[in-house]
Order: C-alpha cells, then sequence, then structure tokens
C-alpha cells in the first residue's frame, strides 16, 4: 500500500489540514480528515499473503460497544499485525447517518493494528453501505470503508487467512414497526432470493464445501436454540419475524461447513454439536481448539 504524508485542502470541510493519502481503485472520497484516493493499487496481496489468525465478534452498534475492541478491553489486539483478521458479525456501524463520531470512531478502527471485516446486519444505512467503492481483497470484492476496514458482499466466497469463508450478511428487524423507512430503516436488510442465489452459485464452484460462514442472523432452528438457551423463548414458537433465516434454511441442506459464525440475538451461545457459534460480546478465534 502506498502513502505519503502532506498539506491537503480538505474539500469535503472547506478546512486546511495534514493528511494521509491512500492509494486505492479510481475513486477519491473524503473520510473524516482523512482523503482517500483509490487507484489500481489494492491488491490482495497486501491482505491475503502470510494471514495469520481469524477472530469473531458478534455486534458492535457504531460508538455504543466498539470499545470491546480497545487494547484495554481486548490485550490480544496489541499483539496482532494487519495480516491478522477481526470479523464483525453485523450491525458494525451505518446507522442513521454520516456524523463527526462516524468518523472519528472510523479512523479509531483504522488505527488499529489488525484488518477488520464486517459483514452488514439489519442495523446499517443501507444507501451509504451499498456507496462504498468496490476492491479485490481476499480473492472477491470488497466495499472499502476504510483502507483496512472492508465489507464483505452478500453471497461471495472469500479466501482469508487461508480458509474459504461465505458471507451472507443482513435479517429483519424486530422493531421495524418503531423505525422510519429511508431514516432509520431500510428494507435492503432482509436476505432475499438474489442473495441466496449469488451464495448458490459461490458455492457450486467449491462443490457446497466451505470452512467457514459469516452471517448476522442465521438458520431457523440455531436461532430458535439460541433465543430458547438465552431468553426461555419456547423452542417450538414459530419464528414470525426473521424471513432471512428461512431463506438461509435453503442453503443449509446442501452446505458442508466447519464452523458457522453468526450474531444478530444478542447473546453469546455455542452449538458445538452442530458447529454453530452465536457471539455478542466474545472474541473468539475463529480455528479454537474444543
Amino acid at each position: 500500500m502506498l502513502q505519503s504524508y502532506l498539506s491537503y485542502s480538505d474539500f469535503c470541510r472547506s478546512i486546511y489540514i495534514k493528511a494521509w493519502i491512500y492509494v486505492y481503485p479510481n475513486h477519491i472520497r473524503c473520510f473524516g480528515n482523512r482523503i482517500h484516493i483509490f487507484v489500481e493499487y489494492f491488491s490482495q496481496s497486501d491482505f491475503s499473503e502470510q494471514c495469520m489468525a481469524i477472530y469473531v465478534t458478534g455486534d458492535t452498534h457504531g460508538d455504543m460497544e466498539i470499545d470491546r475492541l480497545s487494547f484495554k478491553n481486548w490485550p490480544v489486539g496489541k499483539t496482532l499485525s494487519r495480516t491478522d483478521v477481526v470479523v464483525i458479525l453485523g450491525d458494525f456501524w451505518f446507522g442513521p447517518g454520516r456524523t463527526k463520531s462516524d468518523d472519528f470512531w472510523l479512523d479509531w478502527l483504522e488505527d488499529k493494528p489488525w484488518t477488520t471485516l464486517v459483514v452488514d446486519g439489519n442495523h446499517e444505512n443501507f444507501p451509504i453501505l451499498n456507496s462504498l467503492p468496490d476492491g479485490q481483497a481476499f480473492g472477491n470484492t470488497v466495499g472499502i470503508i476504510r483502507p483496512h476496514v472492508l465489507h464483505l458482499r452478500r453471497g461471495l466466497i472469500y479466501d482469508i487467512c487461508g480458509y474459504r469463508c461465505l458471507a451472507i450478511g443482513g435479517a429483519d428487524s424486530i422493531d421495524v414497526a418503531y423505525r422510519t423507512k429511508g431514516v432509520n430503516w431500510w428494507p435492503e436488510e432482509s436476505i432475499t432470493h438474489e442473495d441466496i442465489s449469488r451464495a448458490e452459485q459461490s458455492l457450486e464452484l467449491h462443490g457446497y464445501n466451505i470452512d467457514y460462514v459469516f452471517s448476522h442472523t442465521g438458520p431457523t432452528a440455531i436461532v430458535k436454540r439460541a433465543l430458547h438457551a438465552a431468553y426461555g423463548v419456547d423452542i417450538d414458537a414459530p419464528l414470525l419475524f426473521d424471513a432471512s433465516s428461512l431463506q438461509l434454511d435453503t442453503l443449509v441442506p446442501k452446505l458442508k461447513f466447519k464452523r458457522w459464525f453468526m450474531g444478530h440475538l444478542h447473546t453469546d451461545s455455542m452449538f458445538f454439536d452442530v458447529n454453530y457459534y452465536v457471539l455478542w460480546k466474545s472474541i473468539i478465534k475463529a480455528d479454537f481448539q474444543i
């Protein structure tokens, strides 16, 4: 990655600043007090070569819970490098709009020594998320939030630290009745038939055999088990609020995987018998030994 330190006029805020110039594909974006110039220098080798470890955690909800990844709360982070990866399982950042606080915390995360990968959840600002510039990393297309904070697109398979990983973000909000379309809720939150078709096309190339799944919600049976374990919800009660789980159900019969990691349910529940791991505040190593 090419970078230099220089004086530059911040045309996004009309103030004179010193900014880091990051070089990536064919876009100019202003993020806070940083100008990111994207040209054809964003390469898979920046991330995939010598990749060391994958860590996974649940929803961070912007500045509400992002400090989970501070060195004080997670000292392991001090030992990591850009060749290590932290995956956030949705409800990451993109709330109602972009603010100075957004920029501060996204820059804070960019300054961490590892590379952060995120799948989208159901509390994201999808117009912002979907307008991110594209790049190539880990063998497929990503959205560039920051040079080392990347969005994994739904239905794509990535080669992360030598593991084949399916990303399938999205879920349905249970509080949609209290939110306003286009203000703090967007229908793009739901997993669609098109998302599943894209995943199936990706999986066919690998014989439906992968290592990890990174999702926000999960298949119906696992959502029911997790809600029962965490909150005592009747495991036989119908799931009335999550059509996205029904979409994921269609992948399960053919799919062979080592571990499926998901967030969304605000609980930490690990189902070792079926290799599903529901995460919230925990930060675990993807290849941990049982």
